[in-house]
């Protein structure tokens, strides 16, 4: 643009001069001035670089001031942040050390397709070097804490998912899991150590449920007795009533009531047969009839009704 301006001015001057009916020596004088500063415009200006001091310390709060020079249409960062120069190219700029006690500092200027780059090695002074000590202190207490809260957290949420699955699902399992969680974390508190005892509660209903369960299928598969009092046992710990479990051992009863009846009638038919059969009966040796008298002329001797009945003998019409 400035090299427009300058040829522009120049070719003004150059017409001024060679229409005007001055000496020839003056007109040549002038057309070499306006060449001259054509040339100048023209000529494009080189970037640089300078930095007044490239090793610098911090004052008590961390901060220095980097000075330098560079073309003036340069771009210029320090830091990767964006620096303004003055005209005549001169910068200042104020930087603080933040964490590190040592860093060098990338100080770059950019002007067409010409990038320069210095470093600026900056150390902390002795005072800011407590500061930093201090504020590197600080920030591992506060991490700490971060940590822990952020561990308190986890635990609060591990118990309480752990107590909620437990809830839901009162199995042995979980309530072990959930048990181990609780009395190991630092966090739980009664309230969590009432709400177990609950779900321990849950557990053993659960448990015994399932026992009488086992208890009345057993009993109801073996139509005995002694399993049929051993359900009603289990079935008499539970807290409360079971309509349920009452229909069915009272059926495994009935069934059972049933079974002794009918061998309890079996019994009994077959102590009468046995009675029956061993009745005494008068025999002779060569009748074909028992009888329960003397009847007639023979020789009689006693058998049981089972003998005769093994000889083929036949009841007497006369005495039965």
């Amino acid at each position: 643009m400035f090299s427009l301006i300058g040829l522009m001015v120049g070719l003004v001057f150059l017409g001024m001069f060679l229409s005007t009916k001055k000496k020839k020596g003056l007109r040549t004088a002038c057309l070499l001035l306006v060449l001259l500063v054509f040339c100048g415009a023209a000529k494009p200006q080189k970037n640089y670089l300078k930095i007044s001091d490239d090793q610098m310390t911090t004052d008590k709060k961390g901060y220095v001031t980097i000075k330098g020079k560079t073309n003036p249409k340069a771009k210029l960062k320090i830091d990767g942040e964006k620096v303004t120069t003055k005209k005549n190219g001169k910068f200042t700029f104020t930087y603080q050390l933040k964490k590190e006690k040592k860093k060098s500092v990338p100080v770059t200027s950019k002007h067409g397709n010409k990038k320069l780059k210095k470093q600026v090695k900056v150390e902390a002074s002795k005072k800011y070097k407590k500061v930093l000590v201090k504020q590197e202190k600080k920030a591992k207490q506060k991490k700490q804490k971060k940590l822990a809260t952020e561990k308190k957290a986890r635990e609060l949420k591990e118990i309480q998912t752990a107590l909620a699955l437990a809830q839901k699902e009162p199995t042995r399992e979980n309530f072990r899991k959930a048990q181990k969680i609780v009395s190991e974390s630092k966090q739980s508190q009664q309230e969590d150590s009432d709400q177990l005892k609950e779900i321990e509660g849950k557990v053993k209903e659960q448990e015994l449920v399932k026992s009488i369960e086992n208890s009345i299928v057993t009993a109801e598969n073996s139509l005995t007795r002694n399993d049929y009092d051993t359900a009603v046992r289990e079935k008499q710990k539970l807290s409360h009533d079971n309509n349920s479990f009452n229909q069915r051992l009272e059926t495994v009863n009935q069934k059972i009531q049933q079974a002794e009846a009918e061998e309890k009638a079996a019994k009994e038919q077959e102590a009468a047969q046995q009675v029956e059969n061993t009745e005494m009966v008068l025999v002779t040796p060569t009748g074909s009839k028992y009888h329960n008298r003397v009847c007639g002329r023979g020789n009689y001797t006693e058998a049981t009704l089972d003998t005769a009945l093994a000889r083929g003998l036949e009841p007497c019409s006369k005495c039965y």
